[in-house]
């Protein structure tokens, strides 16, 4: 009888045929799979990206981000607006878990400490800035188009079409509550 040698239970071994070391068994892993490492989608969906955020497709995942692919809102506009998605997701369990990197967000916006703190801590810290910066957007009577825009990422229908001119006072009540948000956490007063 030729073929691989069979070990028996009743002596410590398995059952069924040895194993073999290069056979590829529940690849998890890209590159065991034969993937490449980083899947860049397939070409219709990069073309979409294209489309919705010109040369800066990784944003175009948000409707903030996709503003600030275009131009149409600056850098710390863009910044405002993440920071005030990502401390209520920290605050309020993140109902739209939409930036995974909210932490980190916050911890940039904070500092040091923020590493230092325990999560009751944290959670007080998130919630006493959020609170703050939408009582800022409730005075200026903005805060519904920017959480909509911020938290719950909501694509103006404006921006689906591409024009500002349409709803003027959408356009500008979302320009007037980021340029709120910048002023209080502090973007540019350094």
């Amino acid at each position: 009888m030729s073929g691989p040698k069979r070990r028996s239970i009743s002596r410590g071994g398995r059952p069924g045929r040895p194993r073999v070391a290069y056979a590829k068994r529940r690849q998890k892993t890209r590159k065991g799979q034969g993937r490449e490492e980083i899947d860049l989608g397939t070409p219709l969906l990069q073309a979409h990206r294209r489309e919705l955020a010109g040369d800066k497709p990784q944003y175009a995942e948000s409707a903030l981000g996709q503003l600030y692919a275009r131009g149409w809102i600056g850098e710390q506009e863009h910044k405002a607006g993440e920071l005030y998605a990502a401390l209520r997701y920290i605050a309020y369990n993140k109902p739209f878990a939409q930036i995974s990197r909210y932490s980190d967000l916050v911890s940039d916006h904070v500092g040091g400490e923020w590493r230092d703190m325990t999560s009751d801590e944290r959670l007080e810290a998130a919630t006493r800035s959020y609170q703050r910066a939408d009582r800022a957007l409730v005075r200026g009577g903005v805060r519904t188009a920017i959480w909509n825009l911020c938290v719950a990422n909501e694509l103006p229908f404006w921006l689906a079409r591409r024009t500002l001119v349409e709803r003027k006072r959408d356009v500008l009540d979302i320009f007037k509550g980021l340029k709120i948000l910048v002023k209080e956490f502090g973007f540019g007063m350094g």
